[in-house]
């Protein structure tokens, strides 16, 4: 399958936009993400309403080993993880996860990122993970 990344984010009147579909597309390819279902609440938040497709991004192994783990993917939050993934297809969904949670990943983790060249000021200011 050809994407054309290059319609990924475009600008109107100095405002910068994210095609989604393009994006995701490109992050399901890649494994970065994957859906799953979930529950959501009709209007008024009283009865659920059944179920949904919804999209995670893969956690697992990054804050503690022998972990399945995922992280939900807002919306608006789709275009910074491709940005980060593609910086960085190894380490960006990773870089991504630890700053959505305000979490540094696990010591080894840490050791592999430092090891990579990859570790920088951003990753170092996360709170330290006791795992």
């Amino acid at each position: 399958m050809e994407l054309d990344e290059s319609r990924v984010f475009f600008t109107i009147k100095g405002k910068e936009y994210c095609d989604e579909n393009i994006a995701l597309a490109r992050l399901l390819m890649d494994d970065v993400i994957f859906c799953n279902e979930r529950a959501f609440l009709e209007l008024g938040g009283n009865k659920v309403g059944g179920q949904t497709t919804a999209l995670f991004v893969i956690c697992s192994d990054i804050f503690s080993w022998a972990c399945a783990d995922a992280e939900c993917l807002p919306i608006e939050e789709i275009g910074n993880l491709y940005k980060m993934h593609i910086a960085n297809l190894k380490w960006g969904r990773m870089r991504w996860c630890a700053i959505r949670r305000n979490l540094q990943p696990q010591k080894p983790v840490i050791k592999s990122m430092k090891d990579d060249g990859v570790w920088d000021e951003i990753m170092e200011s996360l709170p330290d993970n006791t795992e």
